[in-house]
């Protein structure tokens, strides 16, 4: 990685951006040097797919379990139908990426408004949310090891909670899709659409990628780590009966899931605000296509420990996923053979689009 990392370097300092900008306006990487080509490729046709089909396929599975499951237990299953819900929209907003060249420049307005406006903010608000849900559940944890009576009296508006959090960050994410710009090249006749974390001609962006970096990022982060660490020190100077070895499970699941998910949402955080200086010019910047396809990795071994989780630490959604399980294994052929080619489809679909052109 460092060795591409410097042939990037060397490759941008003394490259003509105005070549550049002519070989990137016409949405092919034939200009680029052979690694960010091969970074390209493999965050499109490897990781992306891997990461939509695992996604939603493990996330729809584990809603349809919630569902079925009477469990109340700590509102863990209102917070565990939330989080799946952030990670199907999630995994649903990644597949547009698997459709669109890696440019800035289109010969369509609608591609470039979707670029500049929906593509990267609708990514980041999604999740903006899962941050936010997973800080509830933390510290209903936390008020239940430390404030017994504190967490009696909060986890009665745990829904009432969550909603007004969605307001504020919905308020919040609103203001990207105005700061992105989508305007028309005379010279070439091509759209181009920035983003308005990328935006960096417009005056209002820098302070509020601060803004959303702070709040959205470091803040609710710290606040998980702040949290977790107490829980750790909480447990550790009780001692759990017998009768609590389930809780237990469930709270160090919790950890586990809240430590990876806080790398991944502060990778993202230095993708938002470590962009490259030269934005406009719509050329991808190594650092930031590597951090991405890190992050996106993480999303990966996320998806899969939260759902081995789900069905390990728990026996009611154990026994719950099972008679989903017998009741799909136990319907008629022909529901069967239609689920096949619907799921079928869906991969080939996604693979279709993953081996475009970059």
């Amino acid at each position: 990685l460092t060795t591409t990392m410097e042939s990037c370097k060397h490759y941008f300092d003394g490259e003509d951006l105005s070549t550049f900008h002519q070989h990137n306006s016409t949405g092919m990487h034939g200009h680029l040097p052979e690694e960010i080509v091969t970074i390209l490729k493999v965050r499109k046709i490897v990781v992306l797919p891997i990461l939509v089909v695992l996604v939603l396929a493990s996330n729809i599975f584990c809603f349809i379990v919630t569902r079925s499951s009477k469990l109340r237990e700590m509102n863990i299953n209102r917070y565990l139908q939330c989080l799946i819900v952030a990670d199907i929209c999630t995994a649903i907003l990644y597949i547009p990426q698997l459709f669109f060249t890696d440019t800035c420049w289109f010969e369509r307005r609608i591609p470039a408004f979707f670029k500049a406006h929906l593509r990267s903010s609708s990514l980041y608000y999604t999740k903006y949310c899962t941050t936010f849900i997973l800080a509830n559940l933390t510290f209903d944890r936390f008020c239940g090891i430390w404030f017994e009576k504190v967490y009696q009296q909060i986890k009665q508006n745990s829904r009432r909670r969550l909603f007004i959090l969605w307001l504020w960050i919905t308020a919040s994410a609103l203001p990207v899709i105005f700061l992105g710009e989508v305007c028309l090249d005379s010279k070439n006749g091509l759209w181009r659409g920035i983003s308005g974390f990328r935006n960096t001609e417009n005056p209002l962006v820098p302070p509020y990628k601060d803004y959303i970096l702070y709040s959205m990022g470091i803040l609710p982060s710290s606040f998980l780590i702040i949290l977790s660490i107490g829980i750790v020190i909480g447990i550790a100077r009780q001692k759990i009966p017998n009768s609590k070895n389930r809780n237990l499970r469930n709270t160090i699941a919790v950890l586990v899931l809240n430590f990876l998910y806080i790398a991944c949402i502060l990778t993202y955080g230095v993708v938002l605000y470590k962009r490259p200086s030269k934005d406009k010019d719509c050329y991808s910047d190594m650092h930031r296509e590597i951090t991405l396809g890190v992050c996106e990795s993480l999303t990966i071994v996320w998806s899969i420990i939260n759902t081995l989780i789900f069905f390990v630490i728990c026996k009611t959604y154990n026994a719950e996923a099972k008679t989903v399980l017998l009741r799909i294994g136990s319907s008629p052929h022909h529901i069967k053979i239609i689920l096949i080619i619907i799921f079928g489809s869906f991969i080939t679909a996604i693979c279709i689009a993953a081996t475009k052109p970059i």
